[in-house]
C-alpha cells in the first residue's frame, strides 16, 4: 500500500471510530431513557401493591420480573464479592 493509500485507509478509520463513538453515546442515552421509563413503571405496580389493586400481569410478565430481578441481585451480589475471596 503506498503513502496515499495508508492515509486514506487511516482517515477511513478514524471516520469509522467517529461514527462508532456517536452511535455508542446514542445507544447509552436510550438506554437510560429506557430505565427512567422502567422505574416509572416499576414505580406504579409498587404503588397498586401498596394500595392492594390488581396489577394485571400476565404470567409471562410475572415470570420475567422473578427471573430480572433474581439477575439483578445476583450481579449486584457478585460485586459485592469481589476480592472477598482471600
Amino acid at each position: 500500500m503506498d503513502s496515499m493509500g495508508r492515509q486514506l485507509h487511516i482517515l477511513e478509520r478514524q471516520e469509522h471510530s467517529s461514527e462508532k463513538t456517536v452511535m455508542l453515546r446514542r445507544f447509552a442515552k436510550e438506554g437510560m431513557a429506557l430505565q427512567t421509563v422502567g422505574a416509572h413503571g416499576l414505580a406504579e405496580l409498587i404503588r397498586r401493591i401498596e394500595q392492594k389493586l390488581p396489577l394485571d400481569l400476565t404470567p409471562e410478565q410475572i415470570h420475567s420480573f422473578i427471573e430480572l430481578g433474581c439477575l439483578l441481585e445476583r450481579q449486584a451480589r457478585a460485586e459485592d464479592n469481589v476480592g472477598d475471596e482471600n
